[in-house]
Formats: C-alpha cells, structure tokens, sequence
C-alpha cells in the first residue's frame, strides 16, 4: 500500500470518527423538543392504578385541561378515545408544566377492554393557570395492555 492511500483511509477513519462522536453529543429530536410521557408498566388489570410521568422537553410551557386532562384510548385498527360525560364548566387551563420539567399522577383503570391502550394529553403552549384552554398539541403516552 502506497503511502498516499494511507493517508487517505486515515483521513476518511477521522472523518467518520468525528462524526460518532459530534452526533453523540447532540441532542436527540425526540427529546429535544417533545413531551414524552410514560406509563410505570406495560401491563396493567382493570382497577389497577396507573402511574403517569410527563417531561416537558419543549421550550414552552405546556398546560392541561380542567375538563379533560387526558383521553384513554384503545387500539382498535384506528386509536379511539372511550367516551366521556359531558364537562359542565368552562374548560380552563388547571395544571401546566415548564420547560425541562416534570410531573406525575396516577390514575385508577377504570372496567375497560382487554388490548392495547395508551393515554392522550391534549395541551395548550406557553399558556396560564386560569386562562380559557385551547388545544394547541396532542402527546401521547407508550402503548401498554389492559388484560
């Protein structure tokens, strides 16, 4: 092998390394400016109580509804969301989460269908407690199964 070839693996070994290495460092998109939101475990009984995580990983502040502050939904071909009694007050914004943060609940299963299930959170960005909520975003939570 001639020297002129060496240098020129050497040199494309360093460039590829330098890349490795560049794109470790930089943040992922997925986190970078998402919402992610995980449920405590994969499986789960009717009655059972589910624990929520949510991570605000977007640069705005992210608040929730005082009528529906999440959706379960089932896997049915489509995602479809169960149906919910009608909210008999004004809709406003009653928790929000700032950026880089992070809250918890817990919710009881309620009498559901076996299958695959996940939960929505609907959101409205860089709004206030007490202001009126508009939907701005949807997030949704890993998919788990109801047996």
């Amino acid at each position: 092998m001639e020297k002129k070839d060496f240098y020129i693996i050497l040199s494309g070994l360093a460039f590829i390394i330098i890349l490795v290495v560049v794109s470790f460092y930089l943040p992922k998109k997925a986190e970078a400016e998402n919402v992610l939101i995980l449920t405590d475990k994969s499986e789960y009984s009717a009655g059972d109580s589910l624990k929520i995580k949510i991570e605000n990983h977007k640069k705005d502040r992210i608040c929730f509804s005082s009528c529906y502050p999440y959706m379960l939904q089932k896997k049915n071909g489509d995602w479809l969301n169960y149906n919910y009694e009608e909210c008999n007050k004004e809709d406003m914004v009653e928790k929000c989460i700032d950026p880089d943060d992070k809250k918890a609940f817990e919710i009881v299963l309620p009498n559901i269908n076996s299958g695959p299930h996940r939960i929505q959170i609907s959101a409205c960005l860089g709004c206030s407690v007490n202001e009126k909520f508009k939907e701005q975003e949807s997030f949704f939570s890993n998919n788990f199964i109801v047996k």
